[in-house]
């Protein structure tokens, strides 16, 4: 059945419950251990988003395995915006598919008695009654959230979280960064960040070893993953943790590093204003000229201290990719900083072709590129984006020029919205005739 992702990703429950929770400053983490009256929330990732896979709580007394019934227990998966007149509670219940006594990570123990129970559910998009609130808190934070696990017949009452697991996103580590040239507190511009390290990056940078020089990849998010989370663009409709994973890594020789900036808005937003003062949006600007995103600036200072403080990173290896609203950004930087970036990879790209001059053209002409859309996409229709880029940097004579045009987004039997392009990317798919998209990225270098 076709994906409806719109310009909202539909995300499951475990992305929603951690939007809610995004003011605790919480973790992913690797492997969590229930306490006492809690549970733990093992989070899964797919190409369409994230989806709760299943909970480990512990008890306050043994149970015996065969007292365990999935149909037994009732799972009540709410979140509240505080501004609740407008947003009342929303409740999803998603059935239990398995129960089982478990040790402590979740792994079943099939005979005996104990204190661990592991509660699976089935994480399909098309399971309604585990999708997400679609989703009244992909912009306003200010929201709370909550799990409440109950079984009557033996007696079980939780509502305490003790940690969320995720494998792929706890790879990466959290912080933010403040641009504000200016020193005065309203012009500040603060932005957290997920950032991956590979093995090799963080042994050459505890021993202060300049041998292992390995490329930075900067991924700019699309405009659901906004916010303050910046476990969504990980874990959200891009999938940006596969950037991270063995796959994609293996295509250069000590690994990359990874960077995803966090925009609370969208990269789309503008430092043009209109006359009432108010920041536009690059789809708002009627002009044919050159527009530029309102995080330019803080977006290419962040990538500056993140390579000083990283000094295994070739400054000489930057590499920008991004999808809808984070293909924009892409463009916006090359067009801002052309000198700074090796190669770049948009995919739905969200920059206009009428505002892009023929003085830019020969700015990203310059720039090795490798352009992914899809034909049948309404959201950023690509006649007008990238198939006409692509046509005027064919016509201008681009030397290192790549577009991967798509009739349609299909992974396995799964048909996708023609716009989420850039599952074929973040799957390493992609490839232009023998030639890979990431060996190809691997090879760029600025003074090429």
């Amino acid at each position: 059945m076709k994906k409806a992702f719109l310009f909202a990703v539909i995300f499951l429950t475990a992305v929603s419950t951690i939007f809610a929770q995004a003011k605790k400053e919480f973790r992913i983490v690797s492997e969590a251990i229930p306490q006492e009256e809690t549970y733990v929330m093992y989070i899964e990732d797919f190409d369409w988003g994230a989806g709760i896979s299943k909970f480990v709580i512990q008890t306050k007394k043994e149970f015996a395995a065969e007292e365990i019934k999935a149909e037994d227990f009732e799972i009540d998966i709410y979140a509240k915006l505080r501004s609740a007149r407008l947003f009342p509670v929303r409740h999803k219940n998603p059935p239990v598919s398995k129960a089982y006594l478990c040790d402590v990570y979740g792994n079943e123990i099939e005979n005996g008695s104990g204190r661990y129970i592991a509660l699976e559910i089935n994480s399909s998009e098309d399971d309604k009654d585990t999708h997400a609130f679609n989703n009244t808190v992909i912009f306003d934070m200010d929201a709370v959230g909550n799990v409440h696990i109950e079984n009557d017949e033996l007696d079980i009452d939780i509502e305490k979280c003790a940690g969320y697991v995720n494998k792929n996103a706890a790879a990466f580590e959290i912080a933010s960064s403040t641009y504000n040239p200016s020193k005065k507190s309203k012009d500040a511009i603060e932005m957290k960040y997920a950032y991956f390290l590979p093995d090799s990056a963080k042994l050459a940078n505890e021993e202060k070893n300049g041998s292992k020089k390995i490329p930075l990849i900067v991924w700019f998010h699309g405009v659901s993953e906004g916010g303050t989370n910046p476990y969504m663009p990980l874990l959200g409709g891009q999938r940006a943790v596969n950037l991270a994973r063995e796959k994609i890594q293996s295509h250069f020789e000590n690994g990359a590093a990874i960077l995803v900036p966090l925009s609370k808005t969208s990269f789309m937003e503008l430092s043009k204003t209109d006359r009432a003062g108010n920041r536009l949006w690059s789809i708002m600007d009627k002009s044919n000229e050159r527009t530029t995103s309102y995080y330019t600036n803080a977006v290419m200072n962040l990538i500056e201290k993140f390579a000083e403080q990283n000094p295994q990173i070739d400054t000489e290896r930057i590499y920008l990719g991004g999808a809808s609203a984070g293909g924009y950004m892409v463009i916006n930087m090359i067009l801002e900083f052309p000198e700074k970036f090796a190669a770049a990879f948009p995919s739905s790209e969200a920059y206009s072709d009428k505002n892009i001059s023929d003085e830019d053209l020969g700015i990203l002409k310059k720039i090795p590129l490798w352009i992914t859309a899809c034909e049948g996409d309404k959201i950023v229709n690509a006649e007008k984006f990238s198939i006409a880029t692509y046509e005027r940097l064919k016509n201008d004579g681009a030397k290192d020029l790549h577009f991967s045009l798509y009739d349609k987004v299909l992974v396995g039997d799964e048909e996708y919205n023609p716009h989420c392009v850039w599952i074929y990317v973040l799957r390493d798919e992609v490839f232009d005739g023998e030639l890979n998209l990431f060996d190809w990225l691997a090879a760029q270098k600025v003074s090429q």
